[in-house]
């Protein structure tokens, strides 16, 4: 165990970061355009550590950091493009078609309540169902409506289709001298406890983003293979849909699976069954082989920890929260343990 040496220097500067940190507290919670900021460093940080290891690789056969930057996001960017140029018009056409999948969830509700007479004439039954299709078939097109018009502020918001890639040049380009800098201003004047603290944050953060990305892809690639071969419409959406909640650990599959299935009710039972076999067959494999393989122990945390952590995350941030929870956790394991290390 090692001391920090907690002299009048090292509280000044302490109590100096600290104000320096409520200042930005108070800025954050008064000024929604500071929000905003950090927001697209966040996400800036977040996408230069995902595509780091192509950055290491380029730099690894003798080209430099920020030629290796300028390659790997330019890269990226033309990959983006080429989807989006891709999948905008398939989503725009396919859109056109909700019309006709709230047609068919109406005629099944309709099916259902004239298989439910035979057995019980229950007006009660009957209200229950036909309010429960009310408020989904206004779920769904709220969801829609709102995912539609993230799309085209998106696209408006050209300076911040323009600010995210270059941050995330200088994250690459430049992440050095930024952590230098930073270490500058620890209020502590032997800085090994933090610099030992960060680096290991930075591995451990930096694998798990890169991991979950991997699982996405893993994810979403099975599951567009079992919808496809089901014969289940919107297969592409819903597969990116379930891959995307799979990043939330537990409660991820469930949401995932609950579009998927609805849609394939509207088609026959029968699919929604064979549908059900498949995404548990996906769950497994991803619980029991793919997980363990390519998650390891990064995360490290009891299953009722994680489970409290998400209830927590849903709670502050929605789907958001449940998402960022357990990254956030794993850091502040991290500053914990250090803490600990060398203080007690």
């Amino acid at each position: 165990m090692k001391k920090i040496d907690w002299n009048w220097s090292n509280l000044g500067r302490l109590a100096i970061a600290l104000l320096i940190i409520g200042i930005i507290i108070f800025l954050l919670w008064k000024f929604p355009i500071f929000t905003e900021v950090l927001g697209v460093v966040i996400i800036s940080f977040i996408i230069s550590y995902s595509i780091r290891p192509f950055h290491k690789f380029f730099m690894e056969r003798g080209l430099n950091r920020k030629l290796s930057a300028l390659i790997v996001i330019l890269s990226i960017i033309l990959f983006v493009v080429i989807i989006f140029s891709i999948l905008v018009p398939w989503i725009y056409n396919e859109s056109s078609n909700f019309a006709e999948v709230i047609g068919e969830m109406k005629s099944y509700y309709e099916r259902i309540t004239g298989d439910i007479k035979y057995v019980t004439d229950s007006p009660f039954v009957k209200e229950v169902l036909y309010n429960s299709y009310e408020r989904f078939k206004d779920s769904l097109m709220v969801i829609i409506s709102n995912f539609l018009s993230k799309i085209v502020s998106i696209a408006e918001n050209l300076l911040l289709l323009f600010i995210i890639p270059t941050l995330v040049y200088f994250f690459l380009s430049d992440g050095d001298s930024i952590s230098k800098g930073i270490m500058k201003y620890m209020p502590f004047s032997n800085k090994y406890a933090i610099r030992r603290a960060l680096n290991h944050m930075d591995k451990v953060m930096e694998r798990y983003i890169i991991t979950q990305f991997e699982l996405c892809g893993i994810i979403g690639i099975l599951t567009f293979i079992a919808l496809k071969v089901s014969g289940i419409k919107y297969a592409l959406i819903l597969s990116l849909v379930n891959a995307v909640f799979n990043i939330i650990p537990y409660f991820g599959p469930v949401l995932g699976a609950i579009p998927i299935i609805l849609i394939a009710l509207l088609t026959s039972t029968k699919k929604a069954v064979i549908v059900v076999f498949w995404l548990f067959v996906i769950q497994q494999l991803e619980g029991d082989i793919i997980c363990p393989k390519i998650l390891g122990e990064t995360v490290d945390s009891h299953p009722v920890t994680i489970l409290l952590l998400l209830i927590i995350g849903g709670s502050i941030g929605g789907i958001l929260g449940m998402i960022i929870v357990i990254p956030v956790w794993v850091m502040i394991k991290i500053v914990v343990g250090e803490i600990d290390y060398y203080l007690f």
